[in-house]
Order: structure tokens, then sequence, then C-alpha cells
């Protein structure tokens, strides 16, 4: 977001949603943090005009961080 200048709101906002939808799905402290699916993805891509895969990381995460990540979700 932030090579294109463009606001979590206004993210949120091109895509249909209420202006803090991609700051809650961002955030890393909220225990109500909402995960996107691959529609909320493309159109994110959409607005932004880039590839998908550009919002993934690259090449692919690291199996313990999926797992630590997992660990804290799961609660």
């Amino acid at each position: 977001m932030n090579k294109k200048k463009v606001t979590a709101s206004e993210l949120s906002l091109r895509i249909g949603r209420n202006s803090d939808f991609i700051s809650h799905s961002l955030s890393r402290s909220d225990s109500n943090k909402q995960k996107l699916n691959i529609y909320q993805l493309n159109s994110i891509a959409q607005a932004l005009d880039c590839k998908l895969s550009d919002l993934l990381p690259s090449p692919y995460l690291d199996y313990d961080e999926v797992k630590f990540n997992w660990r804290l979700n799961k609660d």
C-alpha cells in the first residue's frame, strides 16, 4: 500500500468495504482480526493494480512461522 500511496481506509473503500476493514484485517493485536479470503485478496490486487501474487509472501512462509501463526489463531 505504501508504494501505491493508498491508505488502509481508502483501500477498504475501493473494494467496497467499510473504512476500517483493511486496518482490522492487518492488525496483529486485534483478537477479532478478520482473515482475508481469495476473493477479497483479488479485489485488493485489482484496486492496487498489481498481481495477486504480489500480495503473498515470496517464495513462501517458513513452516515454523505458519505453525506459530496457527497456534496464535487457534484460541
